[in-house]
């Protein structure tokens, strides 16, 4: 038994099928009292008490918990607003019509790969499902190898650092970027050994691109 497994009541209150009874809130509020109850286990259990009050319509109470569980989980979290909105400028700055322009045609020559490019929320993973109902297509779900070969190259210690990523892109010759398009094929065909035909159908690479605009 772990009843502070927070995990556990974040699951039951994410399934938003049945209200926490009262005995259920009055364990996850013992659990929040243990000192020992921590990480993780926390900050679930604050938005698990904040469902179960949402729903009690004491919203007040609710959003107390929400912003406690967010508080703890972004003390955790690696995440820099400031940088993510950086590199949204870079990028944009970077990836113009004339950078495509200059190197159409570069890169690895299969057409087998099908990209589907969304925003969060936006259906792509609808669409990756329908397009994976032909029997010559393959669903493989968000593939980390793209963000990998992003990570190959580094980050910025500053902006305009020519050696950082994306900037280092715009030094790529016609070669380096044939190695990294059959580098990220061979990876994906690894990813699908040994799923029937998986060798000749074509695989769906979902991409989410979070924007902060």
């Amino acid at each position: 038994m772990e009843p502070g497994l927070g995990d556990a009541y974040w699951s039951l209150a994410n399934l938003k099928t049945e209200p926490f009874a009262d005995d259920e809130v009055a364990a996850m509020e013992g659990q929040l009292r243990r000192p020992e109850v921590a990480g993780e286990d926390r900050f679930h259990l604050h938005y698990a008490l904040g469902k179960a009050l949402e729903d009690r319509a004491d919203f007040d109470g609710s959003f107390t918990h929400y912003a406690e569980g967010a508080r703890l989980r972004r003390a955790e979290a690696p995440y820099d607003p400031e940088e993510f909105e950086d590199l949204l400028a870079r990028s944009k700055a970077l990836f113009t019509r004339d950078f495509f322009a200059e190197r159409l045609g570069w890169g690895a020559a299969s057409e087998a790969p099908i990209f589907v490019v969304g925003l969060p929320r936006s259906g792509s993973t609808l669409i990756e499902q329908i397009l994976a109902s032909h029997s010559a297509v393959e669903g493989t779900m968000e593939l980390p190898e793209i963000g990998a070969i992003a990570r190959s190259f580094g980050r910025a210690a500053r902006r305009g650092d020519a050696a950082a990523y994306p900037e280092v892109l715009a030094n790529l010759d016609r070669g380096r970027l044939l190695e990294l398009g059959e580098t990220f094929l061979e990876r994906r065909s690894s990813a699908g050994a040994g799923r029937r035909g998986s060798s000749t159908r074509c695989p769906i690479i979902s991409i989410t691109w979070a924007s902060s605009t």
